[in-house]
C-alpha cells in the first residue's frame, strides 16, 4: 500500500472482506464499483495457509482488478461481477462460476453486453471474471488508491479556496476536554503501517482529531483531512510554546 501511495502522491486505504456480509454487499460493490469507474488503482490479495488452491486461486498472493461492472444476464437485478489478473499472466485461473469455462452463467449474457465489459474468454493469460459473492469470500483484503478521494458521495477534497480555521486556535485542551462527557465517536485500529485510513459519518459539531501511536514511539505526522461538506480544521496551537 504504501508503495502505491509513492508513486502516485494519492491516498489509499484497505477494505478487509471479512466485514462485507448479505446486508452490506451491494454497499461495498458499490464502493468498487465508483472507485473504478473513476480511474483508482485497486488490488486485492489472498491470504490464506495453503500454499495451492484446486479453484485456480494462488494463496498468499496480490492480485489486480482490471473491471468492477454491473453485467445483465437475463435475470430481475444485473450480476455483480469483478475483472480479475493474475500479474504472472498464466493458466493458473479461477475455475468456479463466471469463470473463462462458466458456459452456462455467459451464455445468458448478450454478446453486446459481453463487448461493453470486454469480456474475451483465455485459459492462458491470467485474467478471469468472478461474482462478488465468490471474491468475499475467496480474497482477504481489497486496496483502494486514488489521487481525487472524490470518487463517491462520501469524500470530497477541500479546496485551497475554502478558509479553514477554529474560532480559536490559539486554545490548550483542558482537563475537561480530556475527560470527555461525550462518547468516543470512532478510533482507528493500531496497525503496522506507515499510513492509517479511516471515514467516519459525523453530524455537525466541533470535533478534536487526536494522533497518536504504541506507547514510547514518538515521530512526525501528516494529517489529510477530506469531507463532502464544508469543514473548518486547524491545528490547536499551545500559546506558550516558542514559535
Amino acid at each position: 500500500m504504501d508503495a502505491m501511495v509513492d508513486l502516485t502522491g494519492g491516498i489509499a486505504y484497505i477494505i478487509p472482506l471479512a466485514i462485507v456480509d448479505d446486508s452490506n454487499q451491494l454497499t461495498f460493490f458499490k464502493t468498487m464499483y465508483l472507485a473504478f469507474v473513476n480511474g483508482c488503482f485497486l488490488t486485492c490479495d489472498r491470504l490464506v495457509s495453503d500454499d495451492s488452491d484446486e479453484k485456480g486461486l494462488v494463496n498468499k498472493h496480490a492480485y489486480t482488478i482490471t473491471n468492477v461492472a454491473f453485467v445483465e444476464a437475463g435475470s430481475d437485478k444485473p450480476y455483480e461481477l469483478l475483472c480479475i489478473r493474475n500479474p504472472f499472466a498464466n493458466s493458473m485461473e479461477w475455475n468456479g462460476a463466471w469463470s473463462d469455462t462458466d458456459e452456462d452463467n455467459w451464455s445468458k449474457v448478450s454478446e453486446e453486453e459481453k463487448a461493453r465489459i470486454g469480456f474475451t474468454p483465455n485459459k492462458e493469460d491470467g485474467k478471469f471474471w468472478m461474482s462478488f459473492e465468490n471474491f468475499r469470500t475467496e480474497f482477504t483484503y481489497v486496496q483502494i488508491c486514488t489521487v481525487s478521494p472524490d470518487f463517491d458521495d462520501n469524500m470530497h477534497p477541500q479546496g485551497a479556496t475554502n478558509p479553514q480555521n477554529l474560532e480559536d486556535p490559539n486554545t490548550k485542551l483542558t482537563d475537561e476536554d480530556i475527560q470527555t462527557r461525550a462518547s468516543e465517536m470512532q478510533k482507528t485500529e493500531m496497525i503496522p503501517l506507515r499510513e492509517n485510513l479511516d471515514r467516519f459519518s459525523l453530524t455537525p459539531g466541533n470535533y478534536v482529531i487526536i494522533p497518536c501511536s504504541t506507547k514510547g514511539e514518538e515521530n512526525q505526522f501528516l494529517l489529510r483531512v477530506y469531507s463532502a461538506k464544508r469543514l473548518l480544521i486547524k491545528e490547536l496551537i499551545d500559546p506558550e510554546e516558542p514559535k
